[in-house]
């Protein structure tokens, strides 16, 4: 006993700190701590003592098992603290020997190494693991020379020091970590091995009244084994049946404490033990059981990439399409869920889009439903589109197309924002859109002319009211490109046509030096109807482009006349325009000139009446500017001639 004592490596620290808050508050009533079934065989132990600071050893009673190799502790145990507030509030440890939860290489060796852990308390009150990798033979000096920590179950690395500290982030009440080392032994061998160990999160196991469900697992995904899974049955209570459902079909009703089975196929498999009570079912425990490493999973598995919603091995604006297909669908949440860049087991959904798409890669952030939040994965994890394709002119299709108010914007600096507006337009009166569910495009502009973009859907559009709609945007003002997707969320598609959004580029204020032409141009888009077919449409990407032009640019205005003293109308205009000046001003002193937007003079007249009409029917359709000369100021009007 003394030689097998001298060879206690201290695995885990119970440290009722945790509880130190609530005995203070008791001032001096007797205290009392008592545990029933604590999870000891989920710590990995095989032999057990419970010590205090004291030196005091305390027996555990009421064991379920004897205490020999390979057999659970199951047991309860009661400390009880003195009156005297003034002691110190002793720590109760727990010591376990032989951890069988190391797993072997495929040599059948580990090197004689292990992995140990105890739980920590941070100062947020949040459980962080502290696992070391150590020489079982005499607890050092070795270390292996090189260690890489990862999860096992989503092959996320955690550390390369011998000793780490870990937070998990999983949702799961199970955790495999594993340690890859090389270690140069002290005959100058080398041995190479991969060692797991479990973690429980005991905070996120379900617990019951009269009997409590709960097991782990160790895999083994390397030579002869590999595919074999070894459960341990560390249920208690009140219960007289066992069924496991191992997920593949196999169900088992050994009342064994420990289980083998062997997946015929390699992947991710939901694993439930039940407990069967005198009144039936009275505690169930599932678990998410990876048959192959985190690493190696997705070679077997359908994995998700968050945010890749169709699958093309890209993420980007076209993603958004499903989530409005799969809108308020539910499913199984993703193990381990996160919307990090990298691929992840999922369970499948119930439900499949097209082309045996299941919907499960739509729940970009694995929580089991998809819903707006989902973008967020496709905002972090988004990339530039590159790819391009040749459109329809069909004149038998549908047409999508930009429209601008004119070939130039005149826009006045003055304004905080120097916007060019740009309609999107779907379809006509005659060939309108049928069963129309949602559009993403993506759209290329000149960076150095617009500094990013503004979208506002169309609530009177066709499309349908504003709470159907889910519009998202993704700027790359960088790399010049927008996307866009509108998309309808109540599964049922529409007829229509007209504007469905307003954009607004917004102007580089250092542009206002000088006029600009640029252009706004369609890369790709897809439109899709109420069950995700692609609708074919025509796209009118003929657009010359369109001149940008700053009304001081235009004319300068010397004296601003007070609004209140002229009116031009009607705006638009078709043959004439209507003068009113106020009778206060000189009609001596008084003319009219109008500009068209390259600030050229194509019309002057002095004004011989307080209203006066005049024909503009010699002017070409556009955007004009109309300036009124008086000897109280220079008055301006935009006018737009039809």
């Amino acid at each position: 006993m003394i030689r097998t004592l001298q060879r206690l490596k201290l695995l885990f620290l119970f440290c009722l700190l945790i509880f130190f808050g609530q005995l203070k508050a008791q001032e001096c009533e007797d205290f009392g701590l008592v545990s029933n079934g604590f999870f000891l065989g989920a710590f990995n132990c095989e032999i057990v003592i419970i010590g205090s600071d004291g030196g005091e050893l305390f027996q555990p009673v009421a064991l379920t098992e004897e205490l020999s190799p390979g057999n659970f502790i199951r047991f309860s145990y009661e400390v009880l603290d003195s009156t005297d507030c003034t002691d110190d509030i002793p720590l109760i440890n727990i010591t376990c020997i032989e951890s069988f939860f190391d797993t072997e290489d495929s040599t059948g060796s580990n090197c004689n190494f292990a992995i140990e852990s105890t739980v920590l308390i941070d100062s947020s009150g949040m459980s962080v693991y502290r696992a070391e990798v150590f020489n079982q033979t005499d607890f050092g000096p070795y270390r292996p020379q090189q260690v890489r920590w990862y999860e096992y179950e989503t092959g996320i690395g955690i550390g390369e020091e011998a000793v780490i500290e870990y937070m998990p982030g999983s949702s799961s009440a199970v955790i495999n970590i594993c340690a890859e080392i090389f270690v140069e032994l002290s005959d100058g061998s080398i041995c190479e091995s991969t060692i797991c160990h479990t973690l429980v999160q005991e905070s996120l196991i379900p617990l019951e009244e009269e009997c409590q469900a709960f097991f782990v697992y160790t895999p083994s995904d390397q030579g002869v084994d590999k595919g074999q899974v070894t459960f341990y049955n560390l249920s208690f209570g009140a219960y007289s049946g066992i069924v496991w459902d191992f997920g593949d079909g196999t169900i088992d009703t050994s009342q064994a404490e420990v289980l083998v089975h062997t997946y015929e196929t390699p992947g991710l498999y939901e694993v439930c033990l039940m407990l069967e009570g005198s009144s039936g079912l009275c505690a169930e425990f599932c678990l998410p059981v990876f048959t192959v490493s985190g690493t190696d999973i997705c070679n077997f598995s359908d994995c998700v990439f968050p945010g890749d919603t169709n699958k093309d091995g890209a993420v980007n604006i076209f993603d958004v399409l499903n989530i409005g297909l799969g809108f308020n669908s539910t499913g199984q949440p993703r193990p381990n869920a996160g919307i990090d860049p990298i691929f992840q087991a999922a369970f499948d959904w119930a439900i499949t889009s097209l082309f045996d798409l299941n919907f499960k890669h739509v729940d970009c952030d694995g929580n089991g439903v998809i819903d707006a939040a989902d973008f967020t994965a496709i905002d972090q994890n988004y990339q530039q589109y590159t790819g391009s394709r040749t459109f329809s002119s069909d004149p038998a299709l549908p047409q999508v197309r930009l429209a601008f108010p004119s070939d130039t914007i005149l826009i006045n600096p003055d304004q905080p924002e120097l916007k060019v507006p740009v309609s999107l337009m779907i379809g006509t009166e005659e060939l309108p859109l049928r069963n129309f569910y949602g559009i993403a495009l993506s759209l290329d502009y000149e960076p150095t002319t617009f500094s990013s973009v503004q979208t506002d859907y169309e609530a009177g559009s066709s499309f349908g009211s504003e709470d159907l709609i889910l519009t998202r945007q993704k700027n790359l003002s960088a790399d010049g490109q927008l996307g866009l997707a509108i998309t309808r969320t109540d599964q049922t598609g529409v007829d229509g046509s007209g504007k469905i959004a307003e954009l607004g580029f917004i102007v580089i204020a250092d542009l206002i030096e000088g006029r600009v032409t640029t252009q706004i141009d369609i890369r790709d888009l897809v439109v899709v109807d109420s069950n995700g077919v692609k609708i074919p449409v025509s796209v009118d990407d003929s657009h010359p482009g369109v001149t940008i032009l700053f009304e001081d640019q235009v004319v300068d205005v010397k004296e601003p006349l007070s609004a209140s003293l002229f009116n031009v109308y009607p705006n638009p205009a078709t043959a004439s325009l209507v003068l009113d000046l106020g009778v206060s001003i000189d009609l001596s002193q008084s003319s009219v000139e109008i500009f068209n937007v390259l600030g050229q003079e194509v019309h002057r007249q002095l004004l011989k009446k307080h209203q006066t009409t005049m024909a503009i029917d010699h002017l070409d359709a556009g955007i004009y500017l109309v300036r009124i000369n008086t000897d109280k100021g220079q008055g301006l009007r935009k006018v737009l001639v039809e």
